[in-house]
């Protein structure tokens, strides 16, 4: 009996050993990366996906504007390639960009449903130490259709697809693939006042590769989302016959992003408010048209993120933030095929604890 006990007792702590052996380095490669690096990494995916597409939305909208606010609608192109070469603080970029509108010359000759498509893509070179770190990233690309139901009213809906490649850390890479469909539509009750709305949701998918050859625990995530802008034009004559512009806008948007996988039970719910005014005039010189511009905005954003931590207090987070923002800028049209912009923008926000500068100028020559 003594010598059964022995045996039992032994198997026991070989059962033990072999597990320890064989489970300890799974537990160990989950246990080694930073989950709440992880975790922050797909939530910034997520929020990167909603607004990317209502800025390619926007820009849809925004180039149709007035066509569209007498009744008319427009197909277009609004893809940009964007191509860097270089690493380090030796970095340069190209873009080509492929904005155009194609609009008939009358306005009954437009359709009322048309098609378009936007967004951008990345090509750059890969990272010496990791060539899996880049080499391709899309910042979104979005095939969308609209139809005129009336002279007033315009709906549509957008399908949206972006793929992301960047490093983690310097051992990690971190992959987000991202699928976008978004419901859009805008109510005209005059040609200057317009309400924008959209309705949206988002299926992300995000996977790491470390140099050793292992597997990052893996994680899923869904996003739905709204928005809802009104908008108002005025225009104020000037005493030399300009006419300037003022446009004053309302944006509310609200968000909820929940994630399976590694980061299960996880996720963020967030609110914005905007409110902004945005001016505009046209100059016609002896070297082409100018049109200077200018527009400031006011924000609050509310975020409560629920996140993988040791207690309770760390998991759930609760962040409020203001944030004001001016901008200044031209458009110089020089002639039909060159076009020189600039922007200078100013924002700071109540916990920031200093403002921060921006300034972008573009050339675009069209062939």
């Amino acid at each position: 009996m003594p010598f059964r006990q022995h045996l039992a007792a032994l198997a026991t702590w070989l059962a033990i050993a072999a597990a320890a052996l064989f489970a300890a380095p799974a537990a160990l490669a989950q246990d080694s990366y930073d989950m709440t690096a992880i975790f922050d990494r797909q939530s910034a995916r997520a929020a990167a996906s909603e607004t990317r597409q209502l800025s390619i939305l926007e820009e849809r909208l925004n180039n149709t504007r007035e066509l569209r606010g007498a009744g008319g609608n427009a197909a277009a192109s609004l893809v940009r390639l964007r191509i860097k070469r270089g690493t380090g603080t030796d970095v340069h970029s190209k873009l080509l960009d492929t904005r155009k509108v194609m609009a008939p010359e009358k306005l009954r000759r437009t359709p009322r449903l048309a098609g378009w498509m936007g967004g951008e893509a990345e090509l750059s070179e890969a990272r010496s130490n990791d060539p899996r770190a880049s080499g391709l990233s899309s910042k979104g690309l979005a095939l969308g259709a609209d139809l005129r139901i009336s002279p007033r009213l315009l709906i549509g809906n957008a399908v949206g697809l972006a793929y992301d490649r960047s490093p983690l850390s310097t051992d990690l890479t971190y992959e987000a693939r991202t699928l976008t469909t978004t419901l859009y539509g805008t109510i005209f009750t005059t040609p200057q006042t317009y309400l924008d709305f959209a309705l949206g949701g988002a299926r992300s998918d995000f996977s790491g590769r470390a140099m050793t050859g292992e597997r990052p625990p893996a994680a899923a995530g869904d996003r739905v989302f709204a928005m809802l802008r009104a908008s108002r034009a005025v225009d104020v004559g000037g005493r030399d016959g300009q006419t300037l512009k003022l446009r004053g806008y309302g944006q509310g948007t609200v968000s909820r992003t929940r994630f399976d996988g590694a980061t299960d039970g996880c996720g963020t719910e967030a609110a914005k408010v905007s409110l902004g005014l945005r001016g505009e005039t046209k100059r016609a010189t002896q070297r082409g048209h100018v049109r200077p511009h200018a527009g400031v905005e006011w924000s609050l954003t509310r975020t409560q993120t629920e996140h993988p931590g040791a207690t309770l207090d760390d998991r759930h987070r609760l962040d409020r933030q203001a944030r004001f923002a001016a901008t200044a800028g031209f458009d110089w049209k020089v002639n039909p095929h060159a076009t020189v912009k600039a922007n200078y923008g100013l924002s700071a926000g109540a916990a920031s604890g200093s403002p921060e500068q921006t300034l972008k100028a573009r050339f675009t020559l069209r062939f």
